[in-house]
């Protein structure tokens, strides 16, 4: 049973690096395209699709990857907590770990349209002509819109309930470090700025601000759960010592 636990550890921890290093390659290709593909309006964006096709492509795969090794990034989260807690409310873990592996599918198939926006829609819309023109522009505003939506949802169970939960727990339960409990209810809160994409002021771009901030403080928190399955690992390997020596007694 030990070792079923270390190899659930094991895919945690490697699956927590996978997801931290495609958010940084993620960083990476935004800041590539907001440097040398800024768009003014949804037409200007369209083009820049076709344009930048290359890096606004990479840069859908890492949210792709992100999207995949979330979910067994959460296992491990839940299996590290899942020794820690106390029996009775064992079950209350089930919450943000499904809230995050139902979030990541939706971050998952949210992919799919960007593709096909990519490399069928916005190449469509830059060679067509009136009406045609008109039509595919309002097509990609609808797929924006639902992609949207879809969006906020996967980002606020992600950040506000997954983590959130999460953190809460640790916090009462003393499951991980202060600071790694801090880090996730602070992405908890913020990560509901999300519904700033639907405030078209300037408190929507505040809120959509303390979203992204939201999504670093996600990845800090991820991160440092790394230590608490580590110190995991090392208390079980000491008790597959430990026991064989007892029973020689």
């Amino acid at each position: 049973m030990t070792r079923k636990k270390s190899i659930i550890d094991y895919i945690g921890l490697i699956s927590i690096v996978i997801v931290i290093v495609s958010f940084i390659s993620k960083i990476v290709t935004s800041f590539i395209i907001t440097q040398q593909l800024p768009a003014g309006g949804y037409p200007e964006l369209l083009q820049n699709y076709v344009d930048g096709m290359v890096i606004h492509s990479i840069d859908s795969i890492m949210i792709l990857i992100s999207a995949v090794f979330i979910i067994p990034a959460t296992i491990g989260v839940f299996s590290v907590f899942y020794s820690k807690i106390k029996p009775e409310v064992k079950n209350w873990l089930l919450l943000p770990t499904i809230t995050s592996i139902v979030s990541s599918l939706l971050i998952f198939s949210l992919i799919i349209p960007k593709l096909i926006i990519i490399f069928q829609i916005a190449p469509d819309y830059v060679v067509a002509i009136e009406p045609s023109k008109s039509l595919l522009l309002t097509k990609f505003e609808n797929w924006i819109f639902y992609i949207n939506i879809f969006q906020v949802i996967a980002y606020v169970l992600l950040f506000t309930i997954g983590t959130g939960s999460f953190s809460i727990l640790s916090f009462k339960y003393q499951l991980a470090r202060e600071t790694t409990t801090w880090l996730g209810i602070f992405a908890a809160f913020l990560g509901l700025g999300q519904i700033g994409v639907f405030i078209p002021s300037n408190f929507g771009i505040v809120l959509i601000f303390m979203a992204s901030i939201a999504s670093i403080l996600y990845f800090f928190w991820l991160g440092s759960i790394i230590f608490v399955i580590r110190q995991k690992i090392k208390e079980d390997k000491f008790e597959e010592i430990e026991l064989p020596e007892k029973l020689t007694h």
